[in-house]
């Protein structure tokens, strides 16, 4: 639960105490927030990432996300060049 920057970094979001407490009304018991959050509401536990790459690690996704540069006709990952 945060925002996205551009370099992939997670940032912080307001009312990240409240948005944790409605999470958990809804019936979530986990949350992936920035690394500089606050503790949450007993009940719930907080997974604390600095880097998209480290979120999509602790859902199960690719070990790094993914390299993109441009190509001629568009932008390709890398790998795919």
């Amino acid at each position: 639960m945060g925002e996205v920057g551009l370099g992939g970094e997670v940032r912080q979001v307001s009312s990240i105490q409240r948005r944790l407490v409605e999470a958990q009304r809804f019936g979530f018991t986990r949350a992936i927030v920035p690394a500089g959050s606050p503790d949450g509401p007993s009940g719930i536990e907080l997974f604390r990432v600095g880097m998209l790459d480290e979120a999509l690690r602790l859902l199960g996704g690719r070990r790094r996300a993914p390299a993109v540069v441009e190509a001629r006709g568009g932008f390709v990952e890398a790998d795919d060049r």
